[in-house]
């Protein structure tokens, strides 16, 4: 289970900052957030982690936050689109923009025939 609170004197509409806590440890996430007929817009995201290792969560770990977002606030999805990197691997860069969607639990396999 995750905990996510908006720091209102941090943040100004359209952008927020919010502490996502973590048993790890916190990630304080901000973005210019929106939303569109598709879902949740998250753009030029930055994270930084306290009491989290560089690659304690992982893409992975990123996709399940964001799952449980999505979740919690009943949309279905959600295009993030990242902030150019300031330091890790490839400063200077772009991120692409990324599609997440709501977990539908495990899908059926294709019929044996």
């Amino acid at each position: 289970m995750i905990g996510i609170e908006i720091v209102r004197d941090e943040s100004d509409e359209p952008i927020i900052v919010a502490p996502v806590r973590l048993p790890q440890g916190t990630l304080k996430v901000m973005a210019e957030i929106g939303f569109s007929e598709d879902g949740l817009l998250l753009d030029g995201l930055h994270v930084h982690g306290v009491g989290l290792g560089a690659n304690d969560l992982g893409f992975h770990g990123l996709r399940r936050i964001l799952r449980e977002v999505l979740d919690e606030l009943g949309i279905e999805s959600a295009v993030v689109s990242g902030a150019v990197r300031t330091t890790g691997a490839g400063p200077g860069r772009l991120p692409r923009p990324l599609r997440i969607t709501r977990h539908r639990g495990p899908a059926r396999p294709a019929p044996r025939r």
